[in-house]
Formats: C-alpha cells, sequence, structure tokens
C-alpha cells in the first residue's frame, strides 16, 4: 500500500535514503555524490516520479555519461516507488530502461521520459 505522506520533500529524501542504504555500500553513494544531491542537487518537488528520476540519474549516470551499471540502485529506487506510490516496473520496462542505460551516451532525458512513461499510467 502507497504511503499517504510521501509526497513530502523532506519525507521523500528519507524514504529514497533507506531504500539506498539497503542495496548501495555507502561509501558507493559518496562517490556517487548522494551526499552533494541530498544536500544541494535535489529537485525541490514533492513529484515521486520526478525526484526519483533525478535520483536515479544522478547515482547512475557518471560525467561522462556513462550507465555505472549498479543495480543496487536500480532496485532502491523501484523499492521506493513500489513504496511510495504502489507501482513496481514489469520486466519488459526494465529491460527498456536497460536498453536506455547501455546506449552510450546515456540521456537523462531518456531515463526520465521512462520514468514518466512507466510509472504514470496509474494515478496515485
Amino acid at each position: 500500500m502507497p504511503l499517504s505522506n510521501a509526497g513530502n520533500p523532506n519525507r521523500l529524501l528519507k524514504l529514497l535514503q533507506i531504500e539506498l542504504r539497503n542495496t548501495v555500500a555507502s561509501e558507493s553513494l559518496r562517490e556517487w555524490g548522494w551526499y552533494d544531491f541530498r544536500s544541494f542537487d535535489r529537485p525541490q518537488t514533492d513529484d515521486v516520479i520526478a525526484f526519483a528520476s533525478a535520483a536515479f540519474n544522478h547515482l547512475s549516470i557518471d560525467s561522462n555519461s556513462y550507465w555505472r551499471q549498479n543495480r543496487g540502485v536500480m532496485e532502491a529506487v523501484f523499492s521506493f516507488m513500489h513504496k511510495t506510490c504502489g507501482l513496481y516496473p514489469t520486466i519488459e520496462q526494465i529491460q527498456a530502461l536497460i536498453a536506455i542505460l547501455d546506449d552510450f551516451p546515456v540521456s537523462g532525458d531518456d531515463v526520465a521520459s521512462w520514468f514518466d512513461q512507466t510509472f504514470c499510467e496509474t494515478p496515485f
């Protein structure tokens, strides 16, 4: 069941951080800029999809536009979306995301569009 107050930006941050800590080493989070994202770069929005997409892009795509290939970030963000929205992508949708991520250079806009298409199909 989705969380009713998940749309608060600070609550979104806390919920995602819990999921990330369950699947990604804190050293990796630090290296990939999670703490900068958390403090300075996160969107000030209550839109769960926009927040998740921005965090995923920040943690998953390096400065050279390569996918870091850490599935832990993917697992954490999907778990976050499931807990906040009650939605989880299908295998086919995950394969479509991986195809976007495997294409160099990775387009953050394409990833954001994938999030919109995947998680907007059912209203929250």
